[in-house]
C-alpha cells in the first residue's frame, strides 16, 4: 500500500532512483539514473564528495533518530563519470522491514538547466508509473484545469474492468460509487480542494462489472499553486472489502459478545441477589470461616443476618473474631474430631453448644463443608439453634411416657381380674395343703405340703413382679431378650386370652437381644394382640389364633405377629393405620395405639414396624437392630 509520503516523494523525483541500505558504506541495492552508469557493486559513501559527506551523514542521523518516513538530504556533491562532481538534491523515503531494520529509497535531482529538468521530469514520471504498476493499488491523477481523470490500468482491474472499457471522466468513478456513500466522499474531496484537511481519505463502497459491490479506502492529496489554489489531485485506490469484512465480523462478534457479557452480568446479578436473599433470609446461621491451619487463623470470612441475630453481634464486630471464639473448647469437647472428619471426608455434622455474645451458650446442630479457595482452605457451617427442639423433644418424651402408662393402665383394670383369677387355684392349693398340716404323721407328707406350699407362692410372687415390671414406668435403655419378654407378656395376659378363646402360640424361641425399655416393647406387643382380640371379638370369629414368629435376619431381629381375625382394610395400608386418631373401631377406639407404638418402635428402639394383610387376617412386623454385642 502506497503511504502518502511515498506518493510526495514521487511527485517530486525527476532524475535518478536508487534504492540503498543505511549501513556502514550505505551499499546500494539498485540504481536506476539517466546519467550516472556504474557497474559491479556501490557504495553510495564512495561516491559523495568528500568535504559534504559528513553534512550528509548528519542528515541522515538526525531523520532516522526522529523516525520520519521521508525526508530531504542536500545538496551535495557527488561523483559524475562525465564530470568531476555534480551537485544533487536527494528525496528519500523510509521502508522499515518486518526484521526491524530499513532500506532507503532515494530520487536524487540533479542541479542542471530548465530543458534538462523537463527532460528529466518526463523520465520521472515514466519511472512512476513503472512504481504504480508494481503495486496493487489503484492510482488516479486528476486534473482539475481539465476535470479529466487518468485509472491506472490497476485501478479499472479492481473493479472487474479491463483498461479499455473505463474512460478518464470523473464521472467513471463517480456513478459507481454506492448511492449512500457518495455524498460523504464528495464533501471529504471538496474539503481538500478547500484547504481544510491535508489529505483527502475516504471510504466507500464501489460497483463492479459484475454488480458486486466492493469497499475503497480511497486517498489523495493535491498539488497547489503559489496562491493555494489546487491544480492537480493524485491518490490511490485500495480494495479493504476483507478488512471490512473482517470488521464487520469483529464488530458483529464485538457485538454479540457484549450482548452475552450483559446477559451473564444479569444474570449474575439476579443470582447474586438470590444467593443474598437465600443467604440472608435462612432460619440457619450462616458461617463462612478458614480453618485454622499453617495458612491462616480460623478467621471468619462471612456470616448471614442469622448469624448476626442469634449471637448478638453487628456483622462488623461479628466478623473480627475466630470460629473457636464462637465454639470455646470447655463446652465442646468433640469438636476436634469433628475438624478431623472434616478434612478426610469434605463434609461433617457436629452437635455443641455455640456461645453469644451474652448468656449462656446455645445448643445447636451444625453441618460443616470443607472448599478450597484461592489462598486457602475455608469452610462453609450451617448452624442451628436446637434449644426449643431439644425441650420439646423432652416435653414429647415426657407425652409418650405419659400416653404410653396411660395406655397400660387402660388395661390395668382387665388384667387385675385376670391376677385376680389367676391367683384362685394357687391360692386354693395353698389353702388346701395348709389345711393338711394337722394331719400330717410323718416328715415326708410335711415336706411334699412345704414343696406344694412353696411352688404355688413362687408362682403367685413370679405373675406379681411381671406384673409390676410391665407397669413399673422406666427411662433406661438396656438390652433385653425379645422372646422371653415375649413369654412374660402372655403369661400375663393368659387369663384374658383362654378366656377369650384365643390361642397364642410363639413358634421358635431363638433368642436374641433388642436394646430399648422391656415394658415399651411389650406395650407394643399389647397393642396389637389387644387389636386382634377387638377384631376377632367383632367379627365373631370362632377359631382365634395368634402366631408369634421370632427370627434373625443379619443383624436385624424381627418379631412377626399374624392373626386369623379377618384383616385390616386395604384403604388403611401401608401407611395410614399408623396415624394418630385412626382406628377401626368407631366411638370404641382411641387411635392412638398404633400410632404409639410405630413410634416407640421407630423413634425410640430404631427399628421399623409395619403391617399388611396375609391368608385370613392381618401380619405387624417389628424389625429393630440386635444389640451390637448380639450383631
Amino acid at each position: 500500500m502506497i503511504t502518502f509520503e511515498e506518493l510526495e516523494a514521487l511527485l517530486e523525483s525527476t532524475d535518478c532512483l536508487a534504492e540503498w541500505i543505511p549501513e556502514a558504506d550505505w551499499p546500494v541495492l539498485e540504481l536506476k539514473c539517466q546519467g550516472i552508469r556504474h557497474e559491479g557493486s556501490l557504495a553510495l559513501k564512495e561516491i559523495i564528495h568528500p568535504e559534504d559527506l559528513a553534512t550528509a551523514s548528519l542528515q541522515l542521523d538526525r531523520a532516522l533518530e526522529s523516525g520520519l518516513a521521508s525526508f530531504k538530504r542536500g545538496p551535495y556533491r557527488i561523483r559524475h563519470p562525465d564530470k568531476d562532481y555534480v551537485s544533487v538534491m536527494e528525496q528519500c523515503l523510509v521502508r522499515r522491514q518486518d526484521s526491524g531494520k530499513s532500506r532507503i529509497l532515494s530520487v536524487f535531482r540533479i542541479q542542471e538547466s530548465e530543458a534538462g529538468l523537463r527532460a528529466d521530469l518526463l523520465e520521472a514520471q515514466d519511472r512512476l508509473q513503472l512504481a504504480m504498476d508494481a503495486t496493487p493499488d489503484g492510482l488516479w491523477d486528476w486534473n482539475l484545469k481539465t476535470d479529466q481523470v487518468f485509472f491506472s490500468a490497476h485501478w479499472k482491474n479492481m473493479l472487474g474492468y479491463r483498461d479499455e472499457e473505463i474512460g478518464n471522466d470523473l464521472e467513471e468513478w463517480r456513478s459507481r460509487v454506492h448511492p449512500d456513500d457518495l455524498e460523504l466522499a464528495m464533501k471529504d474531496v471538496q474539503e481538500h480542494l478547500e484547504g481544510r484537511t491535508a489529505y483527502y481519505i475516504n471510504e466507500h463502497r464501489m460497483r463492479r462489472k459484475d454488480g458486486s459491490y466492493i469497499w475503497i479506502l480511497d486517498r489523495g492529496k493535491a498539488s497547489r499553486e503559489s496562491n493555494g489554489k489546487p491544480y492537480r489531485m493524485i491518490g490511490f485506490h485500495t480494495d479493504i472489502t476483507r478488512h471490512r469484512e473482517l470488521e464487520d465480523s469483529l464488530r458483529a462478534f464485538g457485538q454479540e459478545l457484549e450482548e452475552r457479557v450483559s446477559e451473564k452480568t444479569i444474570e449474575l446479578r439476579r443470582q447474586l441477589q438470590k444467593f443474598q436473599l437465600l443467604f440472608n433470609s435462612s432460619n440457619d446461621a450462616f458461617i463462612i470461616h478458614y480453618l485454622d491451619d499453617s495458612e491462616h487463623i480460623d478467621s471468619l470470612i462471612e456470616v448471614n443476618d442469622r448469624a448476626c441475630s442469634m449471637l448478638a453481634y453487628d456483622r462488623s464486630d461479628l466478623l473480627l473474631l475466630r470460629f473457636s471464639d464462637l465454639f470455646p473448647a470447655e463446652s465442646n469437647p468433640g469438636l476436634q474430631q469433628n475438624v478431623e472428619a472434616l478434612l478426610e471426608d469434605g463434609v461433617a455434622l457436629y452437635r455443641g453448644f455455640i456461645q453469644p455474645s451474652r448468656g449462656d451458650s446455645i445448643p445447636v446442630d451444625m453441618s460443616s463443608h470443607l472448599f478450597r479457595l484461592p489462598d486457602g482452605w475455608a469452610c462453609f457451617s450451617s448452624v442451628r439453634d436446637i434449644a426449643d427442639r431439644l425441650k420439646l423433644e423432652k416435653e414429647n418424651e415426657e407425652k409418650e411416657q405419659l400416653l404410653i402408662q396411660q395406655s397400660r393402665m387402660a388395661s390395668l383394670g382387665e388384667m387385675i381380674g385376670a391376677i385376680a383369677h389367676q391367683w384362685k387355684q394357687p391360692l386354693n392349693a395353698i389353702s388346701m395343703a395348709a389345711g393338711m398340716i394337722p394331719d400330717s404323721t410323718s416328715p415326708e407328707e410335711l415336706k411334699e405340703t412345704e414343696e406344694i406350699i412353696i411352688r404355688q407362692v413362687d408362682f403367685l410372687s413370679r405373675t406379681i413382679n411381671e406384673f409390676r415390671d410391665f407397669f413399673r414406668p422406666n427411662q433406661e435403655k438396656k438390652p433385653f431378650r425379645a422372646c422371653e419378654s415375649a413369654e412374660k407378656l402372655m403369661r400375663i395376659m393368659a387369663p384374658v386370652l383362654r378366656r377369650e378363646k384365643i390361642a397364642v402360640t410363639i413358634h421358635s424361641h431363638e433368642h436374641f437381644n433388642f436394646v430399648g425399655q422391656e415394658n415399651e416393647f411389650q406395650q407394643v406387643l399389647l397393642n396389637i394382640i389387644s387389636n386382634a382380640r377387638d377384631a376377632f371379638a367383632e367379627r365373631d370369629i370362632q377359631n382365634r389364633t395368634v402366631d408369634i414368629y421370632p427370627e434373625k435376619k443379619g443383624r436385624t431381629g424381627v418379631i412377626r405377629i399374624r392373626d386369623n381375625a379377618g384383616g385390616i382394610p386395604e384403604t388403611l395400608l401401608p401407611q395410614k393405620l399408623f396415624e394418630a386418631y385412626v382406628t377401626t373401631k368407631g366411638d370404641l377406639g382411641t387411635g392412638i395405639g398404633l400410632s404409639l407404638s410405630r413410634r416407640i418402635v421407630e423413634d425410640r428402639m430404631g427399628g421399623k414396624l409395619s403391617a399388611r394383610n396375609v391368608e385370613g387376617g392381618a401380619e405387624f412386623s417389628i424389625e429393630v437392630p440386635l444389640a451390637k454385642k448380639e450383631s
